[in-house]
């Protein structure tokens, strides 16, 4: 009889990238209400993550916007009125 020895134990690292892109995701998402509910924007829950992700993701913000099929001032408004919710939350939190 032949025992195999134990392998060793690695935690895998795309689930890692997952936790941490969960975690980006519901700040995005309480991002989104936010900026929804607050009046900045009538854009769809959709719309407003995808010019935001593209935005992070490194597109410019009239590549956000034509990606989206949203105006470019609409895109602009989103991405400012997020970058200060973001400086609001690290200055407070």
């Amino acid at each position: 009889m032949r025992v195999q020895g134990s392998a060793s134990v690695r935690p895998d690292p795309s689930l890692a990238v997952q936790s941490g892109q969960t975690e980006a995701t519901q700040v995005d998402a309480d991002l989104v209400l936010d900026l929804i509910e607050s009046g900045v924007t009538t854009q769809s829950v959709e719309t407003v993550i995808a010019v935001l992700s593209s935005h992070r993701a490194g597109a410019s913000i009239n590549a956000a916007a034509r990606t989206s099929g949203i105006n470019y001032r609409t895109a602009q408004r989103i991405v400012e009125a997020a970058e200060r919710r973001r400086r609001q939350l690290v200055v407070v939190g």
